[in-house]
């Protein structure tokens, strides 16, 4: 996602997922880093707010809600402060709890892998996610600054608990 296209989600969608039928679909929030970086330094504008592109990316979402699209696009590099409801669908925002283990048999947390790359503020101390949630990408925190994170007090409602596909999971006992 870049200042270019996020307003136009609904068209990717329906000419990516809708026409072209692919089974499989990632909105990634860009991190600052190597060619965005890069951009911004030269005087381009390609980053926005994860705040800013959070309505598009709920429009978007209420077209495959509507249509009881059987598998919504993922989110990767979200937060749910910035998107609450839509956890079910973010990638990597919270605790792995994995240890993986390379060839030579040396082991890496990968927690503390991700945290060397994310951010958390005394707002985030507030959330109720705040024990799962591994922070903000430290890269886009020192190019927007924190200001957007607000502390989610309770669990939100899922984006989808109303509508085709909540109706679609009450006959088999719920979601």
């Amino acid at each position: 996602m870049n200042d270019w296209n996020y307003k136009h989600l609904v068209e990717f969608y329906e000419l990516f997922l809708l026409k072209h039928q692919l089974s499989n679909f990632v909105i990634i929030a860009p991190l600052y880093e190597g060619n965005m970086k890069l951009n911004a330094k030269v005087g381009g504008k390609i980053g926005v707010t994860l705040t800013e592109m959070a309505p598009y990316i709920k429009k978007a979402y209420e077209v495959f809600t509507k249509i009881n699209y059987p598998k919504p696009p993922l989110l990767l590099h979200f937060t749910p402060c910035v998107l609450p409801g839509y956890e079910q669908q973010m990638l990597g925002w919270s605790a792995f709890n994995t240890m993986v283990v390379n060839p030579l048999g040396e082991k890496r947390d990968l927690d503390q892998t991700a945290q060397a790359h994310t951010t958390k503020t005394d707002e985030c101390k507030k959330c109720v996610y705040n024990d799962r949630c591994i922070g903000w990408d430290a890269s886009y925190a020192r190019y927007f600054g924190t200001d957007e994170i607000k502390p989610i007090l309770e669990i939100p409602e899922r984006y989808d608990a109303r509508g085709p596909r909540q109706e679609r999971h009450e006959g088999r006992g719920g979601s």
